[in-house]
């Protein structure tokens, strides 16, 4: 079994759920921290990337409990622009060895990204827009 620090859409369970095509249950999710990143929106979409910040901390939550067909889910649905990387995240102030999603490529960003604020503003257009288990939609000039 593997884990996952996941920062953005798949943190709201809803979203989780459906990549994954499973309930996730609550014991699965801890709340971590990922120290020296920071969160972002990727401009002309409706999701964030992580990248690297000295002195930042991203909130984000250790998804633990999958199996290869999991990973080879988000694999899929995270698409073209990112890579499962190594990282380091905090839970508890103790540091844990995990993967998160890192974009291959530079991506143009739009400031800060919450996950409240995309609960409420941003949820509904991603799942109309970007959301795809074959792979979000990539940022373009439409």
């Amino acid at each position: 079994m593997a884990d996952l620090f996941i920062y953005g859409t798949l943190r709201d369970r809803d979203v989780c759920e459906k990549v994954l095509g499973r309930p996730v249950d609550a014991s699965a999710l801890q709340p971590a921290m990922a120290p020296d990143f920071a969160i972002f929106k990727v401009a002309k979409v409706s999701y964030p990337c992580l990248l690297p910040v000295k002195d930042a901390m991203a909130e984000g939550a250790l998804l633990s409990g999958l199996t290869e067909a999991d990973l080879q889910r988000l694999d899929l649905f995270e698409g073209v622009n990112y890579q499962r990387t190594a990282c380091q995240v905090l839970i508890d102030g103790k540091a844990i060895e995990t993967q998160y999603y890192k974009p291959k490529e530079t991506l143009i960003t739009d400031g800060s990204w919450s996950l409240s604020a995309w609960q409420k503003e941003g949820k509904d257009s991603f799942l109309s827009r970007d959301f795809n288990l074959g792979g979000v939609r990539v940022p373009s000039d439409d």
